[in-house]
């Protein structure tokens, strides 16, 4: 979903969010989390120039009524 949202091939995965993930166990994932998807230039040596998406997790007290936003 954040290869088609961002438009960038590669997708990374804050360890933030994959302790948040897995830290009940395989049988017990999360069923609601908030994401933050932001998109820079990968400072990688074989792929410099690219475009990259980060994905990290954001601590929410409720889900009630949020919405997504958009930053410029």
């Amino acid at each position: 979903m954040a290869v088609r949202e961002m438009g960038t091939p590669k997708v990374l995965v804050s360890p933030n969010l994959n302790i948040t993930l897995w830290q009940n166990g395989i049988r017990h994932v999360p069923h609601k989390m908030r994401i933050k998807i932001t998109r820079r230039y990968d400072e990688s040596e074989e792929n410099s120039g690219q475009m990259v998406s980060e994905l990290d997790v954001v601590q929410v007290e409720s889900f009630k009524g949020l919405t997504t936003q958009k930053e410029a």
